[in-house]
């Protein structure tokens, strides 16, 4: 039996430089779900999802930290 780590989801806010380092590294995290991104851009969220493979695009940071699935902010 492999001992896996649990899996956390992970929010960027932000959609800037840092932040696609940021997500280009969660792509080999063991265990890092890449569960949302935020910007006030509507079009800029959902371009870096896409290009990162985050489930989803946000628009308000509240939202952001309401969803029951992501655990972890960056």
């Amino acid at each position: 039996m492999t001992d896996r780590p649990a899996a956390f989801g992970w929010a960027i806010l932000g959609t800037g430089t840092v932040s696609h380092s940021v997500a280009a590294d969660l792509s080999i995290v063991d265990g890092a779900r890449r569960v949302g991104v935020w910007s006030r851009r509507a079009q800029n969220a959902e371009s870096f999802a896409a290009t990162h493979r985050f489930e989803r695009a946000f628009t308000s940071i509240d939202n952001v930290l309401a969803a029951p699935d992501i655990d972890i902010v960056y």
